[in-house]
């Protein structure tokens, strides 16, 4: 319900978190593992803006944070290397909780 609303009602759906499967597949996975508060209407609007903040962040042609290069650099190689991506999980998680 969360993803439905956000990619109708928001530019959810136009960003590369939507768009790229390493991405959507990163991100679906977080929303799973992740204790993320979502059980009222405010705490999943304020989760969406931060997915929409970071889904335009990466896909912005100059990335001056450190940690989204990261991310990206974890998300461009070994995708399918179960290390990797429960570091670049991990890592989307902590980014999307400063944004």
């Amino acid at each position: 319900m969360l993803l439905r609303d956000a990619y109708s009602k928001t530019e959810l759906s136009n960003t590369r978190l939507a768009t790229d499967q390493t991405h959507f597949y990163t991100m679906v996975t977080a929303l799973l593992d992740n204790t993320w508060d979502i059980s009222t209407d405010a705490s999943r609007e304020k989760l969406v803006k931060r997915l929409v903040a970071f889904g335009k962040t990466i896909g912005s042609r100059i990335v001056s944070n450190a940690e989204v290069g990261r991310y990206l650099s974890l998300s461009s190689k070994q995708t399918t290397d179960a290390e990797k991506r429960k570091d670049r999980q991990k890592l989307f998680i902590d980014i999307v909780n400063n944004l």
